[in-house]
């Protein structure tokens, strides 16, 4: 069986509860930023941003539902997407050491001199990287409720004493999922590698 004191997180919570927290407080920061989107022009990606916040919402839901229903697999478009997000920002945060050390001239011309342009992105970058750390100990949690509930569930399956349980589409849709997640984290890898490849040729 799973051992309980294995799968706690900040404060002494179970990962379960506390995947549902870090949920809830997204939740409530992709709010305020759709508010924010709302009110204040922020050019082209306000469409990209409020699709982002949108699905970011959807996700949130899917892990606080999983606590309540028991399906680990609930926990996967999470872990997808903030796996996503933090391949992002670990794009944006190369671009932003790039722009410090070869400042583009267009990327110059943005700003009133240089050295505007070298603090804004250094700045960016020490955003970026409290950010990478930040999600990425959320997925951590988020990851290790998975963990919990599908080796909980395996754990109750073994049970003879239980007798029969169907297992059904649950730990069928987990595997499958959990196959799937990790062809497309490596993919999206071998891609953002090539991205970045290209956009560090092309501003050069």
């Amino acid at each position: 069986m799973t051992e309980e004191s294995n799968y706690k997180c900040l404060c002494n919570l179970h990962v379960r509860k506390g995947a549902s927290v870090i949920a809830i407080i997204e939740i409530i920061l992709a709010i305020l930023a759709i508010v924010y989107y709302a009110f204040f022009n922020v050019g082209l990606s306000w469409w990209f941003w409020l699709f982002y916040e949108i699905t970011q919402i959807i996700v949130c839901l899917l892990v606080i539902s999983a606590d309540r229903s028991d399906h680990a697999w609930l926990y996967l478009p999470y872990l997808i997407i903030t796996a996503l997000g933090l391949i992002g920002f670990g794009i944006y945060a190369f671009f932003c050491i790039y722009c410090v050390i070869r400042l583009p001239g267009h990327i110059r011309d943005d700003f009133d001199n240089a050295k505007d342009a070298r603090d804004y992105y250094n700045n960016a970058f020490i955003g970026t990287i409290i950010g990478i750390l930040v999600n990425a100990y959320f997925w951590t949690v988020v990851f290790r409720a998975f963990k919990y509930m599908r080796n909980a569930f395996e754990g109750r399956c073994e049970n003879k004493d239980e007798g029969p349980i169907d297992i059904g589409e649950d730990a069928n849709s987990s595997s499958y999922l959990k196959e799937k997640l990790t062809t497309i984290i490596k993919r999206v890898i071998y891609i953002s590698i090539a991205f970045t490849a290209l956009l560090i040729f092309n501003i050069s």
